[in-house]
């Protein structure tokens, strides 16, 4: 609960800040860790409201997760649908906080850049129980692509540093489909 508060107070912090600021790219990188900051967050309002203190209803997160980030970036539902397919999964503490910052940076992504000007997609979320020690985890959409000439795996973007560096920390094996539809798939070792 105390930490759950502790990063209320530095979401607020940021979020006051990003108001002082004239500068739209500093605003941004504020937003995105404000983001960051909101999904951790919401990882311990789960666990907080949960009566097993070790498990995290996955499924639940991911639907809270997509309405917040659907707030912040001012997502028109009329022009971009999100649909969610994710089977009830609980997931100890230490695999949820890492995926749910994974899950983060490819919904923002695909929020921000798939889906230029007044072009329509859908925004897929899929989390499914491949057997009792895997999980699969997907983000995929139909729009843009990912640019050919962007180094996945040398990328500037702290963003999908952050997915490659989770990813590896849960010791899941990364996907990365660039278009048609652009897809990230997990696939999650489940200790027994």
């Amino acid at each position: 609960h105390r930490v759950k508060n502790n990063l209320q107070i530095i979401d607020s912090l940021l979020g006051m800040q990003s108001e002082k600021l004239p500068d739209e790219t500093a605003i941004s990188v504020l937003k995105e860790s404000q983001n960051r900051v909101k999904s951790m967050a919401l990882i311990h309002q789960i666990l907080y409201e949960s009566l097993d203190f070790s498990r995290i209803d996955f499924s639940n997160f991911i639907q809270l997760l997509t309405d917040n980030l659907s707030i912040s970036y001012a997502l028109d539902a009329e022009k971009t649908a999100i649909m969610i397919d994710a089977d009830q999964v609980h997931l100890p503490i230490d695999i949820s906080i890492p995926l749910a910052l994974i899950l983060n940076e490819l919904c923002t992504n695909a929020m921000k850049y798939a889906f230029p000007g007044d072009r329509k997609g859908k925004i897929k979320i899929y989390l499914k129980q491949q057997t009792p020690g895997q999980l699969l985890v997907s983000v995929s959409d139909n729009g843009v692509g990912i640019p050919g000439d962007l180094d996945i795996e040398n990328t500037t973007s702290l963003g999908l540093q952050l997915v490659q560096l989770l990813s590896e920390q849960i010791s899941a094996e990364l996907v990365i489909h660039r278009k048609k539809p652009t897809c990230f798939t997990l696939k999650v070792p489940l200790q027994q």
